[in-house]
């Protein structure tokens, strides 16, 4: 580790970050860049409040935009009575609202999955960039870009819904206030530098507890978001709703400029940090790292937690997109219906997590990997739920068999690090968070297309796409598990020192 050239101004932080990080530095390439080489530096405060705000803003807009985009392409693209419009997703709809409701869903569900590929396409290639760059010059401008392009996003939506009080709009204008998101490196800028600001202040034994109180912090945003928007859009409108969206992506913004520290210090690098960016030395070797020969089937284990985590976002992402709409089309679900069950899930997620990391982890010592199993086994029960539901009760069930769900995010990175070196996490990180981009890529069309293809038939049938697909990962991490038993506890400096026979 470097060491500040002014020992008494940064005695304190080093000893600190002595403490918390693992005694080995973020190793690049061997080129003429040396002196970008970074030290790191122990924070005072986490970033849960981060995770906290955004997925607030999240939540409480984005319900509010589904039904607002259905009224609109009811009235403004399809030509329907305006009367008739407003009666979409109410407790009172006739049969002729009810076959309305399914005339305007398949338009609808176009413009989301627009929206989501906006989201996903270029900030999945920008991720494979921004891990490597931000082992060299800092977390913190990952955070300040998502959050900047967001605030941006619920600004202009803010003008477009106020406009559309006014004027005629195509509902496909929404669109355009997702043009920032797309260059500002979105969600996975947010997850990349999130990740690996725990990761840097984190050892193995607290990094599973910490990730999974990360995730805990994003569910409650999650829940007060969903639980909260109906009412406020009752009591005001649209455009209220996203305004508070940005207040909080505001009030993100100030937090990480005044109380989040860097961890990663770069004043001794000469020249602009911004054109070292897009290198692609850079990506080469994080592909690099994430195929090279490990010892004791280490490459075997990383591979299968990378698909389990990669698949479960594309079948989530998927999902979600036509979801909202299938307990619409299905149930006749109002807004508030949906919202009240979207709190109920994820107050059962969030008590499920903290049990089972408390429970299954700390107490009955549960590995990672068969957590992290158990997990996609719990969703795999949910989406089996979902697939034969008749009746609303029949979803709450669901709810409860998928009480762990939430944690195979969390527990499936923490099982990546245990078997990676410190120098080669950030790297694995930021290589599954492009993954993890580029699949909804693919499965938010697939499921989009399935529902629409399926609506009139066999709502569910993407249910049980997910079904299977969470099956799927829930056997690669029991493979995992296996392969985990057998590893030894060799220190990873012994095992660089020892020849590994291909």
């Amino acid at each position: 580790m470097e060491h500040s050239d002014n020992p008494n101004d940064q005695e304190d932080v080093t000893s600190s970050v002595e403490n918390l990080l693992p005694h080995q530095g973020t190793q690049g390439p061997q080129d003429n860049h040396e002196e970008s080489r970074c030290e790191r530096k122990g924070p005072l405060i986490t970033v849960e409040p981060v995770l906290f705000l955004i997925f607030f803003a999240w939540n409480f807009s984005g319900n509010v935009l589904t039904n607002l985009i259905v009224s609109q392409t009811c009235t403004n693209l399809l030509g329907f009575n305006e009367s008739d419009c407003r009666q979409l997703g109410t407790a009172n709809e006739s049969e002729y609202i009810q076959s309305l409701e399914q005339q305007v869903q398949p338009y609808t569900a176009k413009i989301i999955m627009v929206r989501s590929l906006m989201e996903q396409i270029l900030p999945a290639i920008c991720s494979l960039f921004l891990g490597p760059w931000s082992d060299k010059f800092g977390r913190k401008p990952l955070l300040y870009a998502s959050f900047l392009g967001y605030f941006t996003v619920f600004l202009l939506l803010v003008g477009i819904s106020f406009a559309s009080n006014v004027f005629t709009l195509n509902p496909w204008f929404y669109l355009l206030a997702y043009i920032p998101v797309m260059f500002s490196g979105g969600t996975c800028a947010l997850i990349t530098g999130t990740f690996c600001y725990i990761t840097d202040v984190t050892t193995e034994k607290n990094r599973a507890i910490r990730m999974g109180i990360a995730e805990g912090v994003l569910f409650a945003g999650l829940f007060l978001g969903s639980i909260s928007s109906s009412y406020v859009l009752q009591w005001t409108n649209a455009s209220t709703v996203f305004a508070i969206s940005g207040q909080a992506c505001l009030l993100g913004l100030l937090y990480i400029w005044l109380y989040i520290p860097e961890t990663i210090d770069c004043g001794d690098f000469v020249g602009s940090k911004y054109r070292e960016l897009f290198r692609f030395d850079h990506v080469c070797e994080m592909f690099k790292t994430s195929v090279m020969p490990r010892p004791d089937n280490r490459r075997a284990i990383i591979w299968l937690a990378i698909c389990g985590l990669v698949l479960s976002i594309g079948l989530m992402e998927g999902n979600m997109s036509v979801f909202f709409l299938f307990t619409r089309a299905k149930f006749g679900w109002t807004i508030r219906e949906y919202t009240f069950y979207e709190s109920t899930s994820i107050v059962v997620q969030m008590i499920g997590g903290i049990a089972a990391l408390l429970l299954l982890k700390k107490f009955f010592r549960i590995s990672d990997a068969m957590l992290a199993a158990l997990s996609f086994g719990s969703d795999c029960l949910q989406n089996f739920t979902r697939t034969i539901a008749q009746t609303p009760r029949d979803l709450y069930l669901g709810v409860g068999v998928g009480f762990i769900k939430s944690i195979s995010g969390p527990i499936g990175r923490a099982v990546l690090s245990n078997v990676t070196p410190p120098s080669d996490i950030g790297k694995i990180f930021s290589l599954v968070t492009a993954f993890e981009s580029i699949c909804p890529i693919a499965s938010t069309p697939i499921f989009t297309m399935i529902y629409t293809s399926t609506i009139d038939t066999y709502p569910s049938a993407f249910n049980a796409v997910s079904t299977g697909g969470t099956f799927l990962c829930f056997i690669w991490m029991l493979i995992a598990y296996v392969l985990e038993r057998g590893l030894p506890r060799v220190p990873y400096e012994n095992l660089q020192r020892t020849p590994i026979n291909l």
